[in-house]
């Protein structure tokens, strides 16, 4: 089931370089997930550069399940038709 929570565009614009790099550093293997992950999660407020991920991981959520639904909508039409 989705949220109908709101994307948060304007954190994703804020913070999209720091996520450009981070990922830049996990594909280049300069930086380890673990790492990483650890310095996003630590204790307190949320990073705020791992909030933006997490909107976007949202987004992306949402997209896929759209498609998939309208796939399987189209699908059950063409058989019907």
């Amino acid at each position: 089931m989705l949220s109908n929570k709101t994307i948060d565009w304007e954190l994703i614009a804020r913070h999209y370089d720091q996520m450009v790099k981070h990922a830049t550093a996990l594909r280049l293997r300069t930086a380890e997930s673990h790492q990483m992950l650890r310095r996003f999660t630590r204790g307190g407020p949320k990073h705020p550069t791992y909030q933006a991920i997490e909107e976007l991981a949202a987004l992306s959520e949402r997209s896929t399940s759209a498609i998939t639904s309208r796939m399987r909508s189209s699908r059950g039409r063409s058989a019907r038709g």
